[in-house]
């Protein structure tokens, strides 16, 4: 199996750190922005402490104002390279961003194409963890 589809596993924290209730009750995704603002406050991070650890594939740092960007929505979620810095430097996971940034990590759409049929038990696992079931 692809994810622990457990209570105590990956599902049930991704799910966790990407949902947000609304005055209505209903359950709705927190934005890349809204994910990656709050693990960086939770860190104990400034905006432009992040920012200058987290370089890009030319080996500059990313800007602060671009980190701004970002966490306020202003911008599209950044590449996998960076989203792998930020996750590693926020002590956060890796896939929680990708997921968030409505991207599949790299390594898991290696597997999806030789295994379609465990990616296929992994997303009915993942729906039925979400649901609630």
């Amino acid at each position: 199996m692809l994810l622990d589809p457990s209570p105590s596993g990956s599902f049930r924290r991704i799910c966790s750190v990407l949902k947000s209730a609304d005055n209505n009750s209903d359950v709705t995704m927190k934005t890349f922005g809204t994910v990656l603002s709050e693990a960086r406050k939770a860190k104990g991070m400034s905006q432009k402490e992040l920012a200058a650890k987290v370089k890009k594939e030319d080996g500059q740092a990313i800007s602060p104002q671009y980190l701004n960007d970002i966490e306020h929505d202003r911008r599209n979620p950044p590449s996998e390279f960076i989203i792998g810095q930020m996750a590693v430097q926020l002590d956060f996971d890796k896939d929680t961003l990708c997921l968030a940034a409505g991207t599949i990590p790299s390594d898991l759409m290696k597997m999806a194409a030789s295994s379609p049929d465990k990616v296929q038990q992994a997303f009915k696992a993942f729906r039925k963890t979400v649901k609630g079931g």
